[in-house]
């Protein structure tokens, strides 16, 4: 039986309401496109109200989604739980598998210059669009382009600012540039209908995972030009994945049905997913307890408190996620490096997981996140989860250091600053703890901060210490690092990654960090429920999942 629990009520929003899809040859939006969009409750364009449809036969996953599903449009969709039904009802090129690799989507592979800066696509001939058009490369041409448009500046436009000319489109000032050349300029161009050729603006070989996020979806140009802000409702929307969009109440429900004529629709076992939404987890809890739905996406259900208390509980399930929490050490402020390398080892990272972090973490002897390509196991010639606090105080009485220091943390973190307080005062630091706004952080000899591996390589986050990020600044490292980015092979690249970890904390590290914990997906699902497991991306790839109907 699944462990009883009670969730604290919290309020949520899925993501931004739905954006104008429509655009002019800049990018800018018209006055019909910004009219607004009737709430999706079986009204038609017209606004008249229209029978429900019958719910579809067959084998059924009943799914509790979150707060909300606002927007179905790639370019706006901003919540893991839009991705996912997203990644359900359009087909990506690329997708990433739960080590955190690109595995071929509709592309059937990809090439990548000798100089990281060029990655050409080839896309398989047999999409095709639930209206009959055939998918090519110019559909996500266009729907790249769309993305980097101006009005999606605060969304997923960002994403794709290492293409070549995509920030300068999506800054463009429409009263004094012209925003049509700006877009052309954009490095993405379909050389012909099955391929397709990104120039970036800094070596990238990484770019297919970066690929993988929801926001380089394709989407149906014809279809926005016809329905401008309504081309994703159910009754207008032309899709291109596993699933069609059946229904969609925002705030209330969303169901899938398996398309039969995708690509690879025999290798889809469910009929149906029926997505609820609620922004009370608690209420989402008793769904499931109660057996009202199946499973729920990543970090839904459950919050934080009420995680440790269902992490025993078989249908329980935590995959790893690309974040790690650690203690940023000053370099200017503690010169001494033996004070810097008694702080990172005399930590008990067990007692920080169980005591003061959120929810269910694991301890991190490392910066890089377990689980990503080339980390994929908590491997750590120096640091331990348990302190090393004799080593520690020999250190510290060799430096003749003592403090004080000044432990800056922000919102929320108060009982882990007061525990690292407690922990450094046993190796012979006196620490004070100070909560500050996160402009002012980085102006302590210690503070509290998270890294997120974004593309789901080791460089998003080992990129955090060199020179130009400003925390840190060693030019042999800069060296190592930039070597790193420009090398294609996966292989060679991750084994470059694992030196820079090693310089940063291994037995020679510099330490200008403290790695404390690494971060994790919970989610909750019944037994029987196989294939709902999310990726670093916390997607999950609704056409692997099956139950017993099955």
């Amino acid at each position: 039986m699944l462990l009883a629990a009670a969730c604290t009520s919290e309020s949520g929003s899925g993501g931004p309401a739905e954006t104008a899809a429509g655009e002019t040859a800049g990018g800018q939006t018209s006055a019909a496109e910004t009219a607004t969009v009737p709430a999706e409750t079986g009204a038609n364009a017209q606004g008249e109200t229209t029978a429900e449809p019958e719910v579809p036969e067959g084998p059924t996953l009943r799914l509790a989604i979150g707060p909300s599903v606002e927007t179905l449009d790639p370019a706006s969709a901003t919540d893991p739980a839009e991705g996912s039904i997203l990644t359900a009802i359009l087909d990506p090129l690329v997708r990433l598998d739960q080590s955190g690799e690109a595995v071929p989507g509709l592309a059937t592979s990809w090439e990548v210059s000798d100089d990281g800066r060029v990655v050409t696509f080839r896309l398989q001939p047999t999409g095709v669009w639930t209206n009959g058009d055939p998918v090519t490369a110019a559909d996500f041409e266009y729907a790249w382009k769309r993305a980097a448009a101006p009005r999606f500046a605060t969304q997923n436009a960002p994403l794709f600012f290492d293409i070549a000319g995509a920030e300068a489109y999506t800054r463009c000032d429409a009263e004094s540039q012209d925003c049509a050349a700006l877009r052309e300029r954009i490095g993405v161009v379909a050389l012909d209908d099955v391929t397709l050729e990104v120039t970036l603006r800094r070596p990238m070989p990484w770019f297919p995972q970066r690929a993988a996020h929801w926001g380089f979806l394709p989407v149906h140009e014809p279809t926005i030009a016809q329905y401008k802000r309504r081309w994703s409702l159910p009754e207008n929307i032309v899709s291109n994945g596993p699933f069609e969009l059946f229904a969609w109440n925002p705030g209330s429900s969303v169901t899938l049905e398996r398309w039969d004529e995708w690509r690879d629709a025999g290798s889809v076992d469910l009929a149906v997913v029926e997505g609820s939404m609620t922004s009370d987890p608690s209420a989402a809890l008793v769904d499931f307890q109660d057996g009202r739905v199946d499973a729920c996406l990543p970090m839904q259900c459950i919050t934080p408190q009420t995680e440790r208390e269902l992490a025993a509980a078989p249908e329980f399930a935590a995959y790893p996620a690309p974040v790690t929490t650690y203690l940023a050490i000053g370099t200017r402020a503690i010169e001494d490096l033996r004070v810097r390398r008694a702080i990172a080892i005399g930590l008990d990272r067990r007692a920080l997981v169980a005591r003061a972090a959120p929810g269910v973490t694991t301890p991190a002897t490392g910066l890089v996140p377990v689980g990503l390509p080339g980390f994929d196991t908590p491997e750590q010639e120096f640091l331990e989860a348990g302190p090393q606090r004799g080593k520690a105080r020999r250190l510290v009485r060799k430096a003749k250091a003592s403090g004080p220091y000044v432990l800056a943390f922000s919102r929320g973190e108060k009982e882990l600053a007061a525990l690292l307080q407690t922990q450094l005062g046993k190796i012979g630091l006196t620490v004070e703890v100070e909560r500050r706004q996160p402009e002012r952080l980085a102006q302590a000899d210690l503070y509290l901060a998270s890294a997120n591996a974004r593309d789901a390589v080791a460089l998003d986050v080992l990129e955090r210490w060199t020179c130009a990020a400003g925390a840190y600044c060693d030019p042999a490292y800069d060296r190592l690092a930039r070597k790193a980015r420009t090398t294609v092979d996966a292989m060679e690249r991750e084994a470059l990654e694992r030196e820079l970890e090693a310089e940063l904390t291994g037995p020679k590290g510099a330490f200008p960090a403290a790695p404390l914990f690494w971060g994790t997906y919970g989610l909750l699902r019944n037994v029987d429920v196989d294939g709902l497991e999310p990726n670093a991306l916390a997607l999950v790839d609704l056409g692997l999942v099956s139950t017993p109907d099955q």
